[in-house]
C-alpha cells in the first residue's frame, strides 16, 4: 500500500490532518463544554432528576436578564442551590442565552435547558439549608 503525501509532505491520513475531517465547534457546543465543566455526568443527572419535581422559582420577562433577575437568582441560589428558571415569550433572549447569560453573572452551573425553562446549579455556604449532595 502507498500513500500519497499531502502538500505539507505528511501521508494521506495522517493524525496531523484529522481534524479537518470534523466541522467546527458551534458556539453553543462550546458553551456547554464550559458551562460544565465543574459537574460530571453523573452529577448533572442526579440534578436533572432532582429538579423534575420543581416549579419556576424566577420568571425572566420582557426585559431579559435584569439586575433584579440577577439579584433574585443570586439570592434564590443562596437557599435552595437548585432553581428552575422560565423564560416567558416576551423576553428577547431564548431559554438557552437566557440561561447562559444568567449562569455566567450568578456564578452558577447550567444543568438542563428544556423548552422554555432551563435549571441552575450553585453550592451554597449558607447555614440553616438542607445541602445536595453530589455523586461523585
Amino acid at each position: 500500500m502507498t500513500t500519497v503525501p499531502n502538500s505539507d509532505g505528511a501521508a494521506a491520513g495522517d493524525a496531523r490532518d484529522d481534524h479537518e475531517d470534523f466541522p467546527p465547534m458551534t458556539q453553543t457546543e462550546s458553551d456547554m463544554q464550559t458551562t460544565h465543566a465543574t459537574l460530571t455526568k453523573k452529577q448533572v443527572k442526579q440534578l436533572r432528576s432532582l429538579a423534575h419535581h420543581l416549579g419556576p422559582m424566577l420568571w425572566i420577562g420582557k426585559n431579559g436578564i435584569s439586575e433584579s433577575a440577577i439579584s433574585q437568582a443570586d439570592e434564590t441560589l443562596l437557599s435552595h442551590e437548585l432553581i428552575k428558571c422560565s423564560v416567558l415569550d416576551a423576553c428577547p433572549l431564548d431559554a438557552r442565552q437566557a440561561a447562559e447569560e444568567l449562569a455566567e453573572h450568578v456564578d452558577a452551573s447550567l444543568v438542563q435547558v428544556i423548552g422554555h425553562r432551563f435549571v441552575l446549579y450553585r453550592h451554597s455556604d449558607k447555614e440553616g439549608i438542607k445541602n445536595i449532595a453530589l455523586a461523585r
